[in-house]
């Protein structure tokens, strides 16, 4: 993974019950921020998945993309539920100081956000 210091871009997935989901995800972020074109470089940015304790081989999935190389890590909230308050905690858990937000199900961007 690369140093919290050097990223300037999150993208905050909260996810219950998305395993299926995590992988294609996290790599297909990945595959677009690489491509030659892409105004974001991929060394820059984090994929923080935001799980409501799914217990659904979740964890473990972000355990192997870790070790692939993959910036992205795994908050598992055991006392909360909810979409908005995932999005929230994923928010105070980034490091980038650009933020976005999406669903984990491959679909629809939620909302970018620029912070100062």
């Amino acid at each position: 993974m690369e140093s919290r210091h050097t990223i300037h871009y999150s993208v905050i997935v909260p996810a219950y019950k998305e395993n299926g989901n995590i992988r294609p995800l996290v790599t297909r972020i990945y595959t677009a921020l690489r491509r030659v074109d892409s105004p974001v470089p991929a060394e820059q940015a984090e994929v923080i998945i935001v799980d409501d304790n799914s217990r659904d081989g979740s964890v473990e999935t972000v355990q192997t993309l870790q070790q692939e190389g993959y910036n992205v890590r795994i908050i598992v909230r055991t006392t909360e539920r909810g979409l908005s308050s995932a999005v929230v905690r994923g928010f105070q858990e980034a490091v980038g100081d650009s933020m976005l937000c999406m669903d984990a199900d491959l679909q629809v961007c939620v909302s970018v956000f620029a912070c100062s």
